[in-house]
Order: structure tokens, then sequence, then C-alpha cells
């Protein structure tokens, strides 16, 4: 695995650095287990406040439950009506059988159906 320095872009603000994922070798699932991956994340975190690691799909893709047990918290994204509750059921149970330990719910792109007017009065 590359020194981190060696691969952090400046993103459009000056509060924002970019790590992208490079070229995947073949063997990359050996680069994201404990504690290899684990003291990546503690090296970026004496230069960073906040490290955040997008991963692919939790039902998916395996090296997502790797993320998840090596980080502090994890933010499921959940699509409003189209994420179905048993993919979702399945997604919450690989990562806590993976070891993660917080997991929180974001709920994306809900609709609102009521007008916002109606909202304010209730």
């Amino acid at each position: 695995m590359e020194a981190p320095k060696a691969v952090i872009q400046r993103g459009a603000s000056v509060f924002l650095s970019v790590m992208g994922p490079g070229i995947t070798p073949p063997n990359h699932l050996v680069d994201l287990e404990p504690p290899k991956f684990k003291n990546l994340l503690n090296r970026l975190a004496e230069d960073y406040a906040l490290v955040i690691v997008d991963g692919p799909s939790v039902n998916m893709y395996p090296e997502s439950v790797l993320y998840a047990s090596q980080v502090d918290q994890v933010i499921l994204v959940v699509y409003a009506g189209v994420t179905r509750v048993p993919v979702l059921s399945k997604a919450l149970a690989k990562l806590t059988a993976g070891g993660c330990k917080k997991v929180d719910l974001l709920l994306n792109r809900r609709i609102f159906p009521i007008p916002n007017w109606i909202y304010k009065k209730l």
C-alpha cells in the first residue's frame, strides 16, 4: 500500500483532500484486512480531523464489511421508496456479523408528498 501523502490530492476547497482508490490489484482484499487498513486509517487521522471511507454496496462487495469493521461509524444509505426491507436487513446482518460497532441509516431521496405549508401547520 502506497504512502498516503503521495496519493492525496487537494479538493475544490482548501478544507477538503481526496485520496482515490488508484489501480485495484488482484489481491486488493489483503490490503483491507486488519491491521493493514486500520494502520492506514490511523496514519490519516494524524493529519486529518475527519476521514471518510466511501465503500461499495454491502450486499454486493465483501470489502465493504472489511471497511466497516475498522471504522468508528458506518452510515448506510437507504434509497427512500426503492430499497426493500429484506435488502436492508441483509446488509445490516452482514455488518453486524462482520463486527461493525455502530451503524446509522441515512434516508436518501425522500419525497415530500404534502406541501411544505401544510407540514408547517402540523
